[in-house]
């Protein structure tokens, strides 16, 4: 959907391989750290799961799951992930 979109504009997509997967870099993350984030569930793991393990808080509403709040908290995962691993 998003795709069909952005070819209706004359903007190019942001989206393509260059992006960064936050779920790669979490499962990394859990490997270089020998950590599992939910060991009830250690095949897969949430937003907020995640945003636990490294200490980032839900929104003001105590809750993951609207668009601007699991916005900002991946922004502020991705930015936790890419300082552990010292990328600036």
């Amino acid at each position: 959907m998003l795709k069909s979109m952005y070819a209706r504009t004359v903007r190019r997509s942001p989206f393509d391989f260059h992006s960064f997967d936050i779920w790669a870099l979490a499962y990394l993350y859990w490997g270089v750290t020998n950590q599992i984030p939910n060991p009830e569930r250690p095949i897969g793991f949430t937003l907020s799961d995640v945003a636990a393990a490294l200490g980032v808080p839900p929104s003001a509403s105590g809750e993951f799951h609207n668009a601007i709040a699991d916005v900002e908290a991946e922004v502020e995962i991705l930015r936790r992930l890419l300082s552990f691993f010292s990328v600036k």
